[in-house]
């Protein structure tokens, strides 16, 4: 019995071997000892070349409709997206809202946008924290962020608040967990956070 590079034994007592690891279940099923590909009983499907790259064709066709429908999605601006998900957001328990990409993404300049149409007020995190952290010692700013961070947020009086600049909730010496600092601020108000 042969057995395809990359494959795994499987089956009654290795009668049938299992697809290939690296080969998605809809194009190819198991295969009996024969050779013979099926997806049922008696019912063959052709198993070559030829009919892997027109099913693999298919796919692509499929993923490049959902690439453009992805696209259309995309080409809102990130704005409209943060205002529309703050509304999504009021009816969860977490009310967090994280606004995720790399450098130069625009997620500050969304997010002072979405200030400006909504009356949010936009806070600098590491800014707002940092001034209030200078007069503790490392011990005491551990102890302390959570609860300063919600004392900066609860200051701001608004239901919903929007935060940039939270490189400072990573610091590995303030030993603290930023996303759950997050859902928990969340808890209360409305929070959009620029990750």
């Amino acid at each position: 019995m042969e057995q395809w590079p990359g494959s795994v034994m499987g089956g009654r007592a290795g009668k049938q071997l299992d697809r290939p690891r690296s080969l998605p279940p809809a194009l190819c099923g198991p295969i009996r000892e024969g050779g013979a590909p099926c997806r049922k009983a008696g019912r063959r499907r052709p198993f070559g070349k030829q009919a892997i790259d027109r099913r693999l064709e298919r796919g692509a066709a499929r993923e490049t409709v959902a690439e453009s429908e992805g696209e259309r999605r995309m080409t809102r601006p990130l704005s409209e997206r943060v205002i529309e998900e703050i509304g999504h957001a009021r009816g969860l328990y977490h009310r967090l809202v994280l606004v995720v990409g790399g450098a130069g993404a625009g997620k500050t300049a969304a997010l002072r946008d979405a200030a400006e149409r909504t009356g949010a007020p936009l806070v600098n995190v590491s800014l707002e924290l940092s001034r209030r952290l200078l007069d503790l010692t490392e011990r005491q700013r551990a102890l302390r962020v959570r609860r300063l961070l919600d004392r900066i947020v609860a200051e701001r009086g608004s239901d919903v608040v929007l935060l940039d600049n939270l490189e400072l909730l990573f610091d590995a010496a303030l030993r603290q967990h930023p996303l759950r600092l997050l859902q928990d601020l969340s808890r209360s108000r409305v929070v959009a956070a620029a990750w």
